[in-house]
């Protein structure tokens, strides 16, 4: 008989890991971590960060500064956008105007201006627009912003009415509100835009003309870029 010395004594090397081999294993567990690290990297995986349209609008408070609102009817609209349709009154002075809020993709929104949102009312402009300019102080900034909206008046030819409908409007992707010339062009790499417009209607024939439109976007405009949620950092370009 061989001595016990010389015997080959098998150390043994681990390899199998329930029954499968453990370098096929560990291969796996690599290009595993491989993969989900390469994904991280390329952003595979993150979710968007863009709010819903319906959240955005949401935010709108009801009440902005002496201005309280109520819920007007809905207005008939594509479904790529989405719109927020307000009266506001100030609790002082009893007047009231109306907000019309619209979100989605430009060209949407360009092609329903707000002769055509108010359905079964033929509008027609009393005048070409004329610029407005309201210039405010943002929390987030030192210096004041300029927001340049254009402004014309509206009226009904088949109605015997002398009331008009003075209307402001402007758009705006970063919370500065503006008024380009060729809103598409500027817009049409944009994805999400929104349009506002604020209205009041008003008897020319009766009453001198307000400028409650000029109080409420002094106080509003701040109030819709925080719930854009972008703040201005630059003036817009008329």
């Amino acid at each position: 008989m061989a001595p016990a010395d010389d015997k080959k004594i098998k150390i043994p090397i681990i390899e199998r890991a329930s029954g499968f081999p453990l370098y096929v294993m560990l291969t796996a567990i690599c290009l595993l971590a491989s993969g989900i690290a390469h994904g991280l990297w390329m952003q595979r995986w993150e979710q968007s960060t863009e709010v819903p349209h319906t959240i955005v609008l949401s935010r709108v408070p009801q009440q902005i500064g002496e201005w309280e609102s109520t819920e007007l009817a809905p207005l008939d609209h594509p479904s790529a956008i989405e719109t927020l349709h307000r009266q506001y009154t100030n609790r002082i002075t009893n007047r009231s105007i109306s907000i019309m809020l619209t979100v989605g993709d430009p060209a949407t929104i360009l092609d329903h201006p707000i002769t055509r949102l108010y359905s079964g009312h033929a509008y027609r402009a009393v005048n070409d627009p004329t610029p407005l300019n309201i210039r405010v102080t943002h929390e987030s900034l030192k210096e004041r912003v300029l927001h340049a909206f254009l402004t014309a008046d509206l009226y009904e030819p088949s109605s015997l009415k002398t009331e008009q409908l003075i209307t402001v409007w402007g758009w705006t992707r970063t919370g500065v509100w503006e008024s380009p010339v060729k809103p598409l062009d500027q817009y049409e790499q944009e994805r999400v835009a929104y349009r506002l417009y604020v209205t009041q209607a008003w008897d020319f024939a009766a009453q001198s003309r307000p400028n409650d439109i000029e109080d409420f976007l002094t106080v509003a405009t701040p109030v819709l870029a925080d719930a854009i949620g972008n703040q201005p950092n630059k003036e817009p370009q008329p």
